[in-house]
């Protein structure tokens, strides 16, 4: 247990035991933390466990999931989940495309339902932070940039975003500068309410 070497004034004015003292500020920074606000991929990820929501399967993990229970039976080596899975495997290539078609639709059933979930979660989140105004200058310019030169890294193409801006109008950049601050306003103004 942690002791503190100060006088116990200095902790503890009201002369409570140090364990007491402890706990309290224990206890009151679980409640400190229990009310910190989500940020928005948190809170995403919390609705996404909320409601039970995990990735699709792949057609071949469908398929593997189809005939595991048959492998094990026919198996000498029931307990060896690496000869399992090879023998699927081996299985699955085998198989021809008329014999993967049901999979393959399965998995495609699933996807599109992960992607309807996700769009509902996706309503329910707070509305995203309007995009900076630099940040919207480099994302029009760099295409342009990387076109004229396909060989430069990530770095160079941010370093020649960089100038571009320095070296930008005032009269361009208020215009960039003008549009984040009317998308910041209707964010506010969502959040708001």
């Amino acid at each position: 247990m942690f002791r503190p070497i100060l006088p116990r004034s200095i902790h503890n004015p009201l002369n409570f035991s140090t364990r007491s003292a402890v706990s309290a500020r224990l206890f009151s920074s679980s409640i400190i933390v229990s009310e910190k606000q989500l940020t928005r991929n948190q809170l995403k990820n919390q609705l996404k466990k909320d409601n039970g929501v995990k990735r699709p399967m792949s057609a071949y993990l469908i398929y593997y999931t189809s005939v595991k229970d048959e492998l094990i039976a026919n198996s000498p080596a029931k307990s060896q989940m690496k000869i399992l899975a090879q023998t699927a495997s081996e299985n699955w290539k085998n198989l021809s495309a008329e014999e993967k078609v049901p999979f393959e639709k399965e998995a495609e059933k699933q996807k599109e339902n992960y992607r309807s979930v996700l769009k509902e979660i996706e309503n329910q989140l707070p509305p995203k932070k309007p995009t900076p105004a630099y940040i919207t200058f480099a994302q029009d310019i760099r295409e342009s940039i990387v076109n004229e030169d396909p060989t430069l890294t990530f770095n160079e193409v941010s370093k020649i975003t960089s100038e571009k801006w320095q070296q930008l109008d005032q009269t361009e950049k208020d215009k960039y500068l003008n549009d984040y601050k009317e998308n910041l306003k209707k964010w506010e103004s969502k959040n708001k309410a």
